[in-house]
Order: C-alpha cells, then structure tokens, then sequence
C-alpha cells in the first residue's frame, strides 16, 4: 500500500545522503565497504555490496549512487575521494535506480517489495511509496520530473509517475498503468520527451507519449540487452547479447541503420553528455578481460583503446562533464572509475 508519510532512509540520520561526509552505521552490514580504492592499470576500482546492477552520477557530479540487490542497498560514492562513504537500506529486491532530470527526486524500483520508493537526495527521506507490480527498469523524461516504470507483468505494463510542481509539499502519483503488446525488456525516453521506446526480444517498439499509440517498429535482432538515446540527435543505440553487437536506430526516419559489431556479449552502453561517444560494456572470452569499447557515434566505428574494467559489466554511466566513466561491475562486486579520454 502507497504511503505519504515520510520514513528516514537507514542508517542515514544526521545528515543528508546526497550531501553527506559520514553517514553513521547502525550495525557492521550496513557500512561501506572498507579500504581504499584500487587501480587496474590507469582505471580505479572502488568496491561495492555484492552483485551490483545500477548505477546514476549526481547533476552536479559529486555523487554516484549504485544499488545492490542482494543487500537492498544504495550506496554513496563521493567522486572525488573514489570513496564509498555511505549506504542505506531501502526496499526489497531493488532493480533498477534513477535520478530525476533536475536531479531533485531520486526512485528506486523493489521488485520484492511491488513498489517505487520515492526519495528526496539532499534530506535523504523516502517521501513516498508507489505501489506498482514488479518493477524492473525505469525511464526519466529528459525535460520534467516524471518516470516511466517497466512492470514484469503478463502482459507487460508501464506505470507513469508524475510529479506535480509544488514537490516535495504535493507527493508524486501514478497513473494508471497502460499495457504493451510485446514483452519488454527495457525503456529510454527520447530528449524532447514525445516518444517512449521499449525494447522487446527481437524490436523496439516506439510509443507517442501522449497517446501511447505505436509510431514505429524497429528490427534489432534476437537477444537481451538494454536501450540509451543520444542526448540531442534523433538516434537511439540497441545493446544486443545474442549477436553482440550494438543496433544504431535512425529515430527520425523510423529505420535500423544497422549493427556495429562488438566482438563478445554486451549488456550495457551509455552515451558522453555532448553525443560524441558511446561507451560499450563487453564481457570477454574466459580467457580476457571484460572492457568497455569506445564508439564515435559520426561514424558508428570503434576508436581508441578498449578499457579493461572488472568482471560482468552491466551498466555504465557518465559524469555531467563527460570526464569520467562509471562501470559498475556485478561479479566483481566494484565500480571502475575511467578518466576520460582513455589513452
């Protein structure tokens, strides 16, 4: 059942968790991991709760927050320091992490729980609780405070949130939930926020916002993986694991231009703020390290060195400035810090 009534996040009580210097520990689980960050050649690694699978940079760059599934955690990464100087304990089975686009409202879906927790980051307090069934992944618009949520229902379903202006004093609510034809795995939001494309087994599907009606369908080839938007051209990149390769989608004249072969399984990708290159998690052979390949998106080729990371890349992220790559690794159970250009 939806709540209003705001609960402080654990063991966040003195300060506020995205301003915070030191958050206390209620019991030894619940503090950071102890020691220093280590480097991997010139990557730092920074370790994490185990089994890590999201993870969202601040606006302002100064924070990273990852989210852990086994422990339920979210934890603090100050970026300076390429610390973990804090977590907290927030729903059950958490899935999927964002940020609003002002930065202002933090949502972290609990598929165990059937909920979207509803967080203000600079008091640290969930503001609300959304029921919604089994959320997986979630989408933010880029130009308002809103977040569509991926429902692993059959058949599937999105949940709308809005959040009215006068947030935090008015709470966040959601709309009825409105279905998909096709299983969907994945959900991005184009820049100007008028479509909304999921990504199923074998195609994206593009949705008008408003209406919700199919504007088109976009062959990507059979296989999981995950969906990102270019920041201001009307391109969207499908990472695909079966036919590892990344699918370029032309989302202005509804068309596949074509697949950019990456060599082995891929999961995850993740745009530079200014469009020039997307950074591609790629898990390597037995015998190889996982990395990240770099793709100039003007020519849809492979440049510069790969980036050797930690084991089973499964989300990447890029800080506002563009000068620095956040992997987050789930077996290894750390975040590889890249300075970028990588050389």
């Amino acid at each position: 059942m939806s709540s209003t009534t705001p609960h402080r996040l654990r063991p966040v009580t003195a300060v506020a968790l995205a301003m915070v210097a030191l958050l206390p520990a209620a019991c030894a689980d619940d503090r950071p991991p102890k020691g220093p960050a280590q480097t991997r050649g010139r990557v730092i690694s920074i370790p994490v709760p185990k089994s890590p699978s999201a993870v969202v940079v601040a606006p302002d760059g100064r924070r990273v927050y990852v989210i852990s599934t086994p422990a339920d955690k979210i934890s603090v990464i100050d970026a300076e320091s390429s610390r973990v100087i804090g977590s907290a304990r927030v729903g059950s089975q958490l899935s999927d992490l964002v940020l609003s686009s002002p930065g202002e409202t933090m949502y972290v879906a609990n598929a165990g729980s059937n909920s979207v927790a509803v967080i203000d980051p600079i008091s640290g307090e969930v503001t609300k609780t959304i029921a919604t069934k089994n959320p997986y992944a979630m989408a933010t618009h880029p130009m308002r405070d809103q977040v569509y949520v991926l429902n692993d229902v059959t058949p599937t379903t999105v949940t709308p949130i809005a959040v009215d202006p006068d947030y935090p004093w008015t709470p966040p609510k959601a709309e009825t939930p409105f279905p998909v034809e096709k299983r969907a795995e994945d959900i991005a939001v184009a820049p100007g926020g008028d479509s909304i494309y999921l990504l199923g087994r074998e195609s994206v599907v593009e949705l008008e916002a408003g209406t919700r009606r199919t504007r088109a369908t976009y062959p990507v080839g059979a296989g999981s993986g995950s969906i990102v938007v270019h920041p201001w051209k009307p391109l969207a990149y499908v990472v695909n694991s079966s036919s590892r390769s990344v699918w370029v989608l032309d989302t202005k004249e509804r068309r596949t231009i074509g697949a950019i072969p990456v060599g082995f399984h891929a999961y995850a990708a993740a745009v530079s703020p200014d469009g020039r290159r997307l950074y591609v998690g790629v898990l390597d052979s037995e015998d190889s390290t996982d990395h990240v390949l770099t793709i100039d998106t003007t020519t849809n080729t492979i440049t510069g060195k790969s980036i050797p990371v930690g084991d089973d890349p499964v989300a990447l992220a890029v800080s506002p400035r563009g000068n620095r790559l956040y992997v987050l690794n789930n077996v290894s159970s750390d975040v590889s810090v890249v300075t970028l250009p990588y050389r």
